[in-house]
């Protein structure tokens, strides 16, 4: 399982961030030993709310998610120094 979420932190932060992980290879090790089952499953449990209406394409639960998952990315523990 944790190599799974290896392989998608590491294209996530090459999509978001081309180069990130090549120039900061201390900093993606640091952020992915920070990945917790406990911290993923409270993700997760936002995420499946009725209050984010689903997240099909052009809907408003898409709109909610994005807005989730980009104010998360926002937080000082995904910041590049």
């Amino acid at each position: 399982m944790k190599n799974i979420i290896k392989l998608a932190a590491n294209v996530s932060a090459m999509g978001i961030c081309p180069g990130a992980v090549a120039a900061d290879p201390a900093g993606f090790d640091a952020a992915y030993n920070s990945i917790t089952a406990d911290a993923l499953a409270r993700h997760i449990e936002i995420l499946v709310r009725d209050e984010f209406e689903g997240r099909a394409p052009g809907a408003a639960g898409e709109t909610k998610t994005m807005n989730y998952l980009t104010e998360g990315f926002k937080k000082p523990a995904c910041s590049r120094a």
